[in-house]
């Protein structure tokens, strides 16, 4: 076989029957027939590959493959690799196929992907048959041919220099989500190596990132492990995924990681190499992403150690329950565990995927044992005790609760530091809301909210974290994913008094509602609900709570509007007051890479044609040295941190200038200036951007503005109809007062 280089590629690909007969004329041989020659260059192709056969004939020709599944060709003789095997291809003569000769084309499934729209930048794959690939510089994506939400890849990875006078440049392993909707390069998350402090010690550390991989996000990355290693001797390195789940082991330095990207949820992603102006030479690879050899390289790199059936209380009433365990170390890929009871017991079964079932009448206590399935040394068991069950009351119930310190005082909870929790005696419901008002009086610790599945198995929360220096953050999520956030501009008089927080589960989705705003949401773990109230070294105290479920838990969150709000926003009635802040570390003032911290982001992505309205009003842009830096921006896809108009604020104090700055397609910054309009922004302007097919339409005040301008009518957006947006208001580095907000479908008027 003739090794394939990049150089070649395109000739075989385009399939240009002059390319095949110059190559054929270092590597020809003939097949004679009566009247019909084959002019062989290669038998042997790749899946994907598209080779066009030379042949000379007296007369017309027709073409046919012994097996379709394996290779294609078409009336032109243009051969294409379908699946590994051999295939015999024939070139008849249409007046008489009889007269016909023969070739057998051999396809092999390649390695690595190099087909158009499946790599980037500078790559050698010309010895790949024998092992040995090469990163020439550039910004390189190279995938391995097996996609998927399941797979493992490893490889040896040497740096031998790099380009484009970027000694400072990364590179490693990574997951590529790449399809018709998202081109490479696009959106990848990745496992690698940087240079360690100022790279003046030639040492590389490990770090996480990569690009749009989780959404308002557009590039991050983060350390794994503090020390260095030398690129000279080469890095051994392993990425896994296993649904959400990615996993990166590099062999030097022991170092073991894992990070769930929920971005990826239901995606096929391909392994690849990925390089920033680095050469690299990749040997010792291999792939898959057959489900067994996935497991068992998973198993290879974590197995369990330790086993802990989850659960708040230890006492159980009579009904069906779905018991859980944590595994660890948490970098465990394979966390399943097998459920029993440790001896029988009337009235009591435990299937082994953990179904527990205690029947009417049942009594005593009972043991339930559980055990990691890839190391029977790790197991826990666990007493539960029967009680009787009691009638739904729809109130707090102090013979339900957990820990000795939480009291009732009236219709209300009182935790007094101890770590407790008080549940509501409610049934469960697939649709149910808990809004509770919470002084906190003193202490370190957490408390909150919590919607919990009977035994507390599994358990949504929200809660306040109050670190030792007094600090807050909101946390939130359950056993599978948690997060955090900022709920108050730092210092400011909001953690000083009382919060009002709230859950609300409608089916698979949970959000969290905090003082009046609609904050935030996530996935829900349970199928069905009740709310618990709880405190872990705090003083806090209930001074009023609201419980609701089916579908009045749905109208109840409705009364919270349409927006998710953040956290440094104020509500004044109906309207929004956003901050003049300048948020530090890195691109965080752009409202999609602070999560709208300090704007609205719509509660779902919408389609179609939009009508976009609000006022605003108390513009308070920030100085930068002399002159004024500051933007309010209308995102229309929050998927991208710039994807905006932005009405921009420059000039100096005392003559402040505004501009409208069309930027969809994340690189354009051109400002149109506003001041032939005659705007007056020191008072309240109405804002009004229609979102149609063919780009937007702007009106200040009623006015349209700027309505011939290019940028507003941007072609290299997609703005048709089936395009998903999720439109978001925020500021950079200006405050500002939102009012009269609405998004509505675009009717034409």
């Amino acid at each position: 076989m003739k090794k394939i280089a990049l150089a070649a590629l395109a000739c075989l690909s385009l399939g240009l029957a002059a390319c095949n007969e110059a190559a054929a004329s270092s590597d020809t041989s003939e097949t004679p027939s009566q009247s019909i020659s084959i002019l062989t260059r290669d038998t042997e192709i790749s899946i994907g590959q598209t080779i066009t056969l030379t042949y000379r004939a007296d007369g017309e020709v027709g073409f046919s493959s012994s097996d379709d599944s394996i290779a294609t060709v078409d009336d032109y003789g243009q051969v294409k690799g379908i699946g590994e095997g051999s295939a015999v291809i024939t070139v008849y003569l249409v007046d008489d196929p009889d007269v016909k000769t023969e070739i057998t084309i051999s396809v092999y499934k390649p390695f690595f992907l190099y087909e158009n729209g499946y790599y980037n930048g500078n790559f050698d794959l010309t010895d790949e048959r024998e092992g040995t690939v090469y990163a020439t510089g550039n910004q390189v994506q190279l995938l391995v041919n097996e996609p998927g939400q399941e797979w493992y890849f490893s490889c040896h990875i040497q740096r031998t220099g790099y380009v484009n006078n970027d000694p400072l440049g990364r590179f490693g392993v990574g997951s590529f989500l790449v399809d018709t909707l998202h081109p490479i390069g696009n959106n990848m998350f990745w496992f690698g190596f940087r240079p360690t402090g100022d790279g003046s010690s030639g040492l590389y550390t490990p770090y996480y990132g990569g690009w749009r991989y989780e959404p308002g996000m557009t590039s991050a990355e983060y350390g794994i492990d503090a020390n260095g290693f030398d690129p000279s001797l080469g890095f051994d390195v392993t990425i896994m995924r296993s649904g959400l789940d990615h996993y990166f082991y590099f062999e030097q330095g022991e170092v073991k990681f894992g990070y769930s990207v929920a971005f990826f949820d239901g995606e096929e992603t391909y392994p690849g190499i990925y390089s920033q102006n680095q050469e690299l030479t990749i040997t010792e690879f291999e792939a898959s992403s057959d489900h067994q050899a996935v497991v068992d390289k998973l198993n290879e790199f974590q197995t369990a150690e330790s086993v802990s059936i989850n659960g708040l209380d230890n006492r159980l009433e009579p009904g069906i329950y779905d018991l859980t365990a944590t595994v660890l170390p948490e970098v465990t890929p394979i966390k399943d565990v097998v459920y029993s009871l440790y001896e029988p017991h009337d009235g009591v079964t435990c299937s082994g995927d953990g179904r527990l079932v205690i029947s009417d009448g049942a009594s005593g206590t009972f043991r339930v044992v559980a055990t990691s399935i890839n190391n029977p040394n790790a197991k826990q068991t666990k007493k539960f005790q029967i009680i009787d069950s009691l009638e739904p009351s729809g109130r707090y119930e102090e013979v339900l609760a957990i820990g000795d310190g939480a009291r009732l005082e009236g219709d209300n909870v009182v935790f007094d530091g101890n770590t407790a929790y008080m549940p509501v005696n409610a049934l469960p419901d697939e649709d149910v809301g808990y809004t509770v008002d919470l002084t906190a009086a003193s202490g370190k610790g957490r408390y909150g909210v919590m919607l919990a599945a009977k035994g507390y198995f599994q358990y949504d929360y929200a809660e306040i974290v109050v670190g030792e220096d007094e600090s807050r953050i909101l946390r939130y999520g359950n056993h599978d994913h948690s997060f955090e956030a900022e709920y108050a501009l730092p210092g400011s008089a909001a953690f000083d008094k009382a919060i009002e927080l709230g859950l609300y589960k409608l089916g698979g989705t949970v959000y969290v509602t905090l003082d009046g705003r609609l904050f935030k949401s996530f996935a829900s773990c349970t199928e069905k609900a009740f709310p618990v109230v709880y405190s872990d070294g705090v003083k806090v105290s209930d001074s009023g709570h609201g419980l609701s479920t089916g579908e009045q838990a749905s109208q109840a969150l409705d009364l919270y509007g349409d927006f998710f709000v953040g956290g440094y926003v104020g509500l004044n009635g109906g309207a929004y007051s956003l901050a003049a802040v300048d948020i530090p570390g890195g691109n965080m003032n752009w409202p999609p890479d602070n999560d709208y911290l300090n704007g609205l982001k719509y509660k779902q992505a919408l389609k179609g044609e939009l009508d976009i309205r609000f006022t605003v009003s108390d513009l308070s842009p920030m100085l930068s040295g002399d002159s004024y830096d500051s933007k309010v921006l209308v995102y229309l896809q929050s998927e991208s941190p710039t994807c905006s108009l932005q009405l921009v604020i420059k000039g100096g104090k005392d003559n402040p200038t505004y501009a409208l700055c069309p930027n969809f397609d994340d690189a354009t910054w051109v400002e149109y200036p506003l001041e032939e309009y005659g705007i007056d922004f020191s008072k309240a302007v109405e804002v009004r951007i229609v979102k149609k097919v063919e780009g937007l339409e702007v009106y200040l005040n009623g006015t349209r503005v700027l309505g011939d301008c290019d940028g507003l009518l941007n072609d290299d957006y997609d703005w048709s109809n089936d395009t998903l947006s999720t439109p978001g208001i925020g500021t950079f580095r200006c405050g500002a007062t939102l009012s009269g907000v609405e998004i509505a479908a675009y009717t034409g008027e």
